[in-house]
């Protein structure tokens, strides 16, 4: 009889992101780690650190090495948290927004530099992302 744990929640160590998916807001878990949590790649995980933050949970190769997730800078500082730092993964509780509003945030550091969105098609590129 195969029994599988399911949860709702489970801590994680912080571990270095993959280059090639720098700034695309994905986060890797092992398979057992997806198969607990009942993800599929690709679904939205909600990331709570010393902050909340999201990313797109993707599956790692790395099957050796379990409880951790695997994310890049910018996830790690939205997230509040360092390299070794341990966080709370979920599936995160998706609502559809009738209206985005963005802004500069106080918190990001200059030398990331700033965004600027102008045209209609750099707007319909935000449709059906995380934020």
């Amino acid at each position: 009889m195969d029994i599988r744990l399911t949860i709702e929640k489970i801590q994680l160590i912080v571990a270095k992101g993959y280059p090639k998916h720098v700034g695309k807001c994905f986060a890797y878990l092992d398979p057992d780690t997806l198969m607990a949590l009942k993800l599929c790649p690709g679904d939205i995980i909600d990331i709570q650190g010393t902050k909340r933050t999201a990313a797109r949970a993707l599956r790692t190769d790395q099957t050796k090495v379990q409880n951790n997730i695997h994310i890049d800078a910018f996830i790690r500082f939205n997230a509040g948290v360092d390299l070794g730092d341990s966080v709370i993964v979920r599936r995160a509780e998706i609502k559809t927004a009738d209206l985005v509003v963005l802004g500069a945030s106080p918190d990001i550091p200059p030398e990331w530099g700033s965004v600027s969105i102008e045209s209609d098609e750099e707007r319909e590129k935000l449709i059906g992302k995380q934020l």
